[in-house]
């Protein structure tokens, strides 16, 4: 776990955009359900087994692939740091997704996982995604973040926010290819000599 949680200041209203907000989760300062909220969203449009692709928990009668408790406990300090960020509607009070860093190298690098609604992909995804980039290589002065899936629709979203692809490694996510992407500070503010 990283030694300070951020050393450097940020102005939150960088994390209002038109169509999306971030708002960064911490217990007792976020709502109390807010981390059910999350899970019954994705839960209800049928994503847990996308977002669990790699969980290998013992086999019982009812999955706990992506149950309630093993999505909670991902967000534990315990379970490994991560920085989530809430998405939610710029204009009303209403979840639209989830962003979240886990695989923390204190001001170095990061890797980036994405959850959006139905109704909040396309244009407000790229949206959240660009704003939580501004924030980690800002707040948390990251040099680089690292994007890891086998979505074709994921890998499309991170291209459209100036991730690079690096590798592509066949069967490593059950029988899919796993395609590596990153992006550098650098790149995402234009100033790479």
């Amino acid at each position: 776990m990283p030694s300070e949680i951020t050393a450097l200041e940020f102005d939150v209203k960088r994390l209002v955009g038109k169509s999306v907000r971030l708002m960064p989760y911490a217990r007792g300062y976020c709502p109390r359900d807010m981390l059910y909220q999350l899970w019954k969203a994705m839960d209800s449009d049928q994503l847990t087994d996308y977002v669990f692709h790699s969980f290998n928990g013992p086999q019982t009668p009812y999955s706990q692939r992506g149950d309630l408790v093993e999505f909670v406990k991902m967000f534990e300090p315990d379970h490994g740091y991560r920085i989530l960020l809430i998405v939610l509607d710029a204009t009303v009070d209403k979840l639209a997704g989830a962003i979240w860093f886990d695989e923390i190298v204190e001001k170095q690098r990061a890797s980036i996982s994405i959850f959006m609604l139905t109704g909040y992909r396309g244009e407000p995804a790229i949206e959240a995604v660009r704003m939580a980039l501004d924030y980690m290589f800002t707040a948390f002065d990251m040099k680089a973040i690292w994007a890891f899936t086998p979505w074709l629709h994921a890998v499309n979203l991170a291209k459209n926010t100036g991730f690079i692809q690096q590798a592509k490694l066949a069967e490593l996510a059950k029988d899919k290819e796993m395609t590596i992407l990153r992006i550098n500070k650098e790149d995402f503010y234009g100033t790479r000599l």
